[in-house]
Parts: C-alpha cells; structure tokens; sequence
C-alpha cells in the first residue's frame, strides 16, 4: 500500500511505471474502451509465541491474511487517471 502512494499519481504515472513498479497485473479489463487493471495480492503470517507458565511451558499461535486489491483506471493515453485500494485483514 505505501508503494501505490508513493508511485500512483492522477493524470501522470504512465502504465510502463506501474509495470515497473508493480509487474503485470492479475488481470486486465476494458470499459468504455479504457484500461483498468487490477492487482489482487495476499499475503499470510503465522507468529508462535512461547513463554513459561509456573511448571509447564505454554505456546500460542495465531495466523492474520491481508489482501490487498489495487484498480488503476487509464486513460486513452496510458496514463493513470483513477485508482482504488482496498486491505482487507481477516
């Protein structure tokens, strides 16, 4: 997410930047003979946690996904000219 803040400008971030940046998108749609192109990512973390409790050992696990959705809309010349980014913790 903070990429897309610091790469993504309105009305000037070109898609060979959002290639470079992003790599190919997962999927590409049109609309109004525009590009919109749409970037679905997740990612899973596991953390176990260990600790002592007077005369057994205790141990917890917990696991979090973020998805993380970006919608770049273009214009007729390439240019970005929308954007949408949704995360989404479960």
């Amino acid at each position: 997410a903070g990429m897309v803040t610091l790469t993504i400008e309105k009305g000037q971030t070109d898609q060979a930047t959002v290639l470079e940046v992003f790599g190919p998108p997962d999927q590409v749609t049109h609309r109004d003979d525009k590009q919109i192109w749409t970037y679905d990512k997740v990612r899973y973390r596991t953390r176990v946690s260990a600790g002592t409790l007077i005369f057994y050992e205790a141990a917890s696990r917990t696991s979090e996904s973020v998805s993380t959705l970006l919608i770049l809309y273009f214009n007729d010349d390439d240019i970005v000219y929308d954007y949408r980014l949704d995360t989404y913790r479960f």
